[in-house]
């Protein structure tokens, strides 16, 4: 079976990446095609550095548009690159020699060159011009200022959740939105007029007021990072900022019943039991697991099989970061198996054992389908929760508006009906804020958050035992 990689093909032993640069974009790379080497074709590889490319080059398209002035960051390295062909660095241009010397030293001569790329014989600009010795030439002259696309690559880079996929996806798509709204200005001209006209382009696109308050935090957190690692001193804009209505936008998420979790994990099972070939049904056993454990969905679609602890004295999931999926406030937390979540854990690992020569009975991921334990620009779960979500509303007596996500307010419902303590809650949904006392010794036994769990699930633990 082949594999289509968008926007790659196959050199050699390596790959390249392609893409027409956009027509309104042309002239200032001074090409049509924008191109990158990747040194590999294994597909994993190729898909996780293809992702990269792509979401890179589609953030700087979106810079370019917001600020009519600003050069590709390609041509920026390239133009640098350049003066040190030379033995020049930006600014050399504004050191000169004091005349004594008839002949030009090599920095002058370098300088020369470098204008008579630029110049006709006659002394005017060259048409078209090249972008390359035209950027190396300014920066000989004037230090570029530092862009707001400058200031979300230094937060990227000291952010300590830099290498998580999710975080850089976001925050990418973030700044991608601030630039286009207003500009890829430099940091030193984003004022409080600025993040307010963001603010009001956001809304007026449509966003939900959460969503708008969640990018402000993260403009707020880069502004304070770049005033600390770069230039100390730096306004924060961002800080204390109103939003028109917030909050009266939002969206109550259904909360399934008991009744309703019934219904859903004995349809799951009645799914699972029809599935060709006898191969677990993976959707519906992802769901399974979803309604008593209370996970995301991406903590439980990017499960691999060393996470699934099935023969522990208490059977329990590790949530816990890998490089192809986040977690829930980043830290690692572990969840009892029970009710139906026990059940579809064992169905699958049970189905392995019996079929050792099938290719998935070796697979490290719990849901190969949905996750094959590599990085990639698109989250584990995305489809499945599609999935899932059409499959929801199909099931009689569910209402439309529910959601996978509706297990993890259930889940907050049923625990807290149960009495559960908030801190041991807490400690299997990720909820909560931590303090220094979380800090301190094993936190809850496996035992302890079992009893808690199996009281707040009784419901589906007592169908799943009619299965037996």
């Amino acid at each position: 079976m082949s594999i289509t990689i968008p926007y790659t093909q196959p050199h050699g032993r390596r790959t390249v990446y392609q893409r027409s640069i956009p027509a309104d974009l042309r002239e200032r790379y001074g090409k049509r095609m924008f191109k990158a080497i990747i040194a590999s074709q294994q597909p994993a590889v190729v898909a996780r550095e293809a992702a990269r490319l792509t979401r890179e080059i589609e953030a700087e398209w979106a810079t370019m548009r917001g600020n009519p002035d600003s050069a590709p960051k390609t041509i920026r390295a390239r133009a640098v690159a350049l003066l040190a062909n030379h033995g020049l660095k930006p600014l050399d241009g504004l050191v000169s020699g004091d005349g004594s010397d008839p002949l030009p030293t090599p920095q002058e001569a370098a300088i020369e060159r470098l204008e008579a790329a630029l110049m006709a014989p006659d002394g005017t600009p060259r048409e078209p011009l090249d972008p390359v010795p035209q950027a190396a030439w300014q920066m000989l002259y004037a230090e570029p200022p530092a862009t707001v696309s400058d200031l979300m690559a230094a937060y990227l880079k000291h952010h300590k959740n830099r290498d998580d996929v999710s975080f850089d996806k976001h925050t990418r798509i973030a700044f991608a939105a601030l630039v286009s709204a207003i500009g890829d200005k430099p940091v030193t001209a984003v004022v409080r007029a600025d993040a307010r006209g963001y603010i009001e382009a956001a809304l007026q696109s449509g966003h939900a007021t959460s969503t708008v308050r969640r990018r402000v935090n993260v403009f707020s957190a880069a502004w304070v990072s770049y005033g600390i690692e770069v230039s100390p001193g730096l306004p924060n804009p961002w800080a204390r900022l109103p939003i028109a209505n917030e909050g009266k936008d939002k969206k109550t998420r259904h909360t399934f019943t008991d009744a309703e979790l019934i219904a859903i994990v004995q349809a799951c099972r009645a799914a699972d039991s029809r599935s060709k070939g006898g191969v677990p049904d993976a959707p519906r056993l992802l769901m399974a697991m979803l309604v008593d454990t209370g996970a995301r969905i991406a903590e439980l679609a990017g499960l691999p099989m060393a996470d699934l602890r099935l023969d522990a004295p208490v059977p329990h999931v590790v949530l816990q970061t890998h490089p192809w999926r986040s977690i829930k406030t980043g830290e690692s937390r572990t969840i009892p198996l029970v009710g139906a979540a026990l059940w579809a854990a064992q169905r699958i690992t049970q189905w392995r054992k019996d079929h050792p020569r099938h290719r998935l009975a070796d697979h490290p991921m719990v849901f190969p389908s949905y996750c094959d334990g590599q990085p990639s620009d698109r989250e584990p779960g995305a489809s499945a929760s599609a999935t899932l979500n059409k499959w929801l509303r199909g099931l009689p007596g569910i209402p439309a508006e529910a959601t996978t996500y509706s297990t993890r307010h259930a889940m907050e419902d049923r625990l807290r009906n149960s009495d559960c303590p908030t801190p041991i809650s807490d400690s299997m949904t990720g909820h909560g804020a931590t303090n220094v006392r979380d800090e301190y010794g094993r936190g809850w036994t496996l035992e302890r958050k079992q009893a808690e769990l199996s009281k707040a699930c009784h419901a589906t633990i007592a169908t799943v035992a009619q299965w037996v």
